[in-house]
């Protein structure tokens, strides 16, 4: 895993960058990275990447990057409150296929104040294969929206891609 600073030239899908924060709280994205390799029981018959594992890719990339950021998915779990996905997004460009090695880089695209959305770009040697989102919800026991704890949002906030940055066509 690794991170680092938010890379300048690619471009971004009309999709994505509909959905980027005009006005987020950090200057500049930090991107976070986990590296994957595919197994064959998240593959069809062909040896492709079954469709929906990239939304497993990208709950496996969020766990780590909270995880990395000391924000602790379990004790959360364990203390009574849940981000549950309210939408997702995956837009596929190339077939991943089993024993690929996968970068799944990660980055907020907006927080609110009881949500969080969640950018990923699947990439296999550099080039594209999927970019999606999962918007998140924090709920406590009985499943009613609750506030970011502020030590949260601070960890998240450095994180925040610039709506200036995806309108001209940066992503990790």
């Amino acid at each position: 895993m690794s991170i680092s600073a938010l890379p300048i030239g690619h471009r971004i899908s009309p999709t994505l960058a509909s959905g980027i924060n005009k006005e987020p709280s950090s200057r500049h994205g930090i991107v976070h990275s986990t590296r994957l390799r595919v197994r064959l029981s998240e593959t069809d018959q062909n040896g492709v990447v079954y469709y929906s594992e990239y939304f497993v890719y990208f709950d496996v990339a969020k766990t780590d990057f909270l995880t990395h950021e000391g924000i602790d998915p379990i004790g959360m779990d364990q203390s009574g409150f849940r981000l549950l996905a309210a939408e997702t997004l995956c837009t596929y460009y190339a077939p991943a296929r089993f024993g690929d090695l996968l970068d799944i880089a990660i980055w907020v695209r907006k927080m609110g104040k009881t949500s969080v959305q969640f950018g990923f770009a699947v990439k296999r040697k550099r080039k594209l294969v999927a970019e999606g989102y999962i918007f998140n919800v924090l709920v406590d026991k009985s499943g009613k929206p609750v506030s970011l704890p502020r030590s949260a949002r601070l960890k998240l906030a450095r994180h925040v891609m610039l709506g200036k940055q995806a309108s001209r066509g940066i992503r990790p």
